[in-house]
């Protein structure tokens, strides 16, 4: 999680603590590659993202699992979504299932089903790298959990429908939810200009997902209402959007978000 100030992501505002509602936010490796998960409501079935698994033989494996205060491991079966498309980044869901319920300590987590995320604010956990804004993420080391907070600006259908943007991939349209990294000035609310309205953003806490907070949730009212995805970066005939020419989770980015209402079928089942 990059968060809005440098040096910064130990402040009080951007800890969690294993007692605390988000300690079912679990990271979650396959001793390839890592990413965030989310405990649901079975006690046994972690939600996350499906391109955490690409190239890997799935179908019984070991999961490498961290809770922010100390490391399991757990033989786990993985269930991919069905029309998952790796090019596009589309349907980049997974559900990795235990054969024993976790400890009763974990938070378990039900899912947001109504359509109306749009200009809502969340808060999101991850496990991925950590940075700031104006400088993007940073290679480190150590493991933070962290928490920020942002809004749904828009999704793909309403950006594409109000801009007719040009994009470089196929994203389902009804099925991303999207936000941008603020910074308070109108030179980084990228998605605001291109669908002509204003989200300056969060204030103190607004954040951005980097690498390893793929699968990581978006919370709506303590609900799951987006799974992180990926990030992007837009350009315009003007001077508004990234702050520098890297793709590095820094303002003016774009954070995607698997809707999780979307996709409340594949999840239940």
């Amino acid at each position: 999680i990059v968060t809005t100030y440098l040096n910064n992501y130990q402040d009080n505002i951007y800890k969690t603590n294993i007692y605390d509602y988000y300690n079912g936010v679990l990271k979650i490796s396959t001793g390839v590659s890592y990413g965030t998960g989310n405990l649901l409501y079975d006690g046994r079935s972690v939600l996350t993202a499906a391109h955490i698994f690409d190239g890997i033989d799935y179908d019984d494996i070991k999961i490498y699992i961290y809770d922010g205060s100390k490391n399991f491991t757990l033989n786990a079966k993985v269930t991919i979504y069905n029309n998952y498309d790796e090019t596009n980044i589309n349907g980049d869901l997974a559900i990795v299932t235990f054969k024993t319920n976790l400890n009763k300590l974990y938070n378990r987590y039900d899912i947001y089903r109504q359509d109306d995320e749009i200009n809502q604010n969340f808060t999101a956990i991850g496990y991925g790298s950590i940075g700031s804004g104006n400088f993007g993420f940073i290679d480190s080391s150590d493991i933070y959990k962290l928490k920020i907070t942002n809004s749904f600006d828009a999704d793909f259908k309403t950006l594409i429908n109000y801009s007719n943007i040009k994009l470089s991939w196929n994203p389902l349209i009804n099925s991303i939810l999207i936000s941008d990294f603020d910074n308070g000035y109108s030179s980084t609310d990228i998605i605001g200009y291109l669908n002509d309205s204003s989200h300056l953003g969060t204030g103190y806490t607004e954040g951005m997902i980097a690498s390893g907070d793929s699968g990581g949730s978006a919370f709506i009212n303590d609900y799951i209402a987006g799974i992180a995805s990926y990030t992007t970066k837009m350009e315009t005939n003007k001077d508004i959007g990234d702050i520098n020419n890297f793709l590095d989770s820094s303002f003016g980015e774009i954070a995607a978000y698997q809707r999780v209402s979307y996709y409340q079928e594949f999840i239940d089942k």
